[in-house]
């Protein structure tokens, strides 16, 4: 029998006598202070609730809509902990442990950047005849299996899919190689030109039989839909209903145009991974690229475009350089021309995950930035309740010239 100890504590101003097992320890127990509603959802045992993360990880609880943060929180007072209801006056009682921290909830964004490095360690080749072997290896994720792996609640991995144009085929979860992705794109607006067809109103069936022998229907349906199409609805990114006609986006089909021209080469092959850590780091001039992609997209687009054929539209995607020293065969070091502004495709997915280095990373490519410039690569970092315009104050130097106000590295 576990040697006990007599303690006498005061609740309400009465005394009560309790005793402690010897064989009680305070690390066996630990105090979590949850909101009502999240109570609620512990007690339903529904298994949407957990906590995740790696060894070298922060730790997080996640529930089916929202992801937290754990921050540890000291007391100058210890607390009792005793099994059961609440003691009545003169009972004897346990007491199991004694704490003086308790763990506190904040809510955070979900870190979803390990989304994209998971699913890009096995990209979907169309008609691709590898996949037994490469499911043996372990490379291809299941949507319970990403759930398990992501620091994020169930409705916020189902955004992230979605925000990545990730494709389900079967039961895993997949990211088209940039190849096969631009290459649909190219072969779909190619087509529809050739055709004379409306890009309000595409055909599928029609489209799938001119096209049978250069994609899959599902990669078809997929850059028809989710690449190229209107955003019609929010429904999960697995939802890949029947569809007869697809009208397309005018913006997407832009933005696909300048993507082909900032990463592939005239034979349509990918210059490098640009899915992965790496990226095309040739620059172009800033009119000569302006140039080339309106070129490039067709004229109903251009039509419905307008004024807004811009770089605006490539924010997060590029970003305009001023007075970059552009090396070129046709020019010589003493052509004024090559000290122009220039274009450099700058994906905000190749930024690393957390805030301090993705700042590192984007004055290390631009020295000042602008807020609405740097806009689209803080966006996922912004925690709930915070604003945008708290971020960079935290981790770059505010400096106003001129009437702007642009920011620097504080290192």
């Amino acid at each position: 029998m576990a040697k006990q100890f007599d303690l006498v504590f005061r609740i309400g101003g009465s005394q009560h006598p309790s005793y402690v097992s010897s064989s009680s320890t305070t690390s066996q127990y630990k105090l979590l202070e949850v909101p009502e509603s999240l109570l609620e959802e512990i007690k339903k045992d529904n298994k949407t609730v957990s906590i995740k993360g790696n060894p070298n990880d922060e730790a997080v609880l996640c529930t089916s809509e929202h992801t937290y943060s754990l921050k540890l929180a000291e007391s100058s007072n210890s607390m009792l902990l005793i099994p059961g209801k609440l003691i009545q006056e003169n009972e004897r009682q346990y007491i199991v442990g004694t704490l003086s921290s308790h763990f506190e909830l904040i809510e955070i964004a979900p870190r979803l950047k390990a989304l994209r490095d998971f699913l890009s360690e096995h990209l979907y080749v169309d008609n691709s005849e590898q996949e037994d072997n490469d499911e043996s290896k372990g490379k291809l994720y299941t949507f319970e299996k990403l759930l398990s792996l992501i620091q994020a609640s169930e409705a916020e991995l189902t955004k992230g899919l979605q925000k990545i144009h990730a494709l389900k085929v079967g039961p895993y979860w997949r990211l088209l190689s940039p190849t096969t992705q631009l290459r649909t794109c190219d072969s779909i607006v190619t087509t529809i030109i050739a055709k004379d067809w409306d890009f309000t109103c595409v055909p599928f069936e029609e489209c799938k039989e001119e096209l049978k022998e250069l994609c899959s229907p599902i990669v078809l349906q997929h850059c028809l839909k989710v690449i190229l199409g209107k955003d019609k609805d929010h429904k999960a990114p697995d939802v890949m209903e029947d569809f007869v006609t697809q009208e397309l986006d005018p913006e997407k089909i832009a933005i696909f145009r300048a993507t082909q021209i900032l990463t592939m080469n005239g034979s349509l092959e990918v210059n490098e991974n640009v899915w992965g850590e790496k990226v095309n780091r040739e620059h172009w001039r800033l009119g000569e690229f302006l140039t080339a992609w309106k070129d490039s997209v067709p004229d109903a687009v251009k039509t419905s475009l307008g004024e807004n054929l811009n770089m605006d539209l490539l924010r997060g995607l590029a970003i305009t350089i001023p007075n970059a020293n552009l090396s070129s065969s046709s020019s010589s070091s003493s052509d004024s021309s090559s000290l122009l502004s220039s274009v450099r495709y700058f994906p905000t997915f190749l930024l690393p995950g957390n805030a301090k280095d993705r700042f590192r990373a984007l004055f290390t490519t631009k020295p000042r930035w602008n807020l609405q410039e740097i806009e689209p690569y803080l966006q996922e970092l912004i925690e709930p309740g915070s604003s945008l315009e708290q971020l960079p104050l935290k981790f770059a130097r505010p400096i106003t010239g001129k009437g702007m106000r642009n920011f620097c590295s504080r290192e």
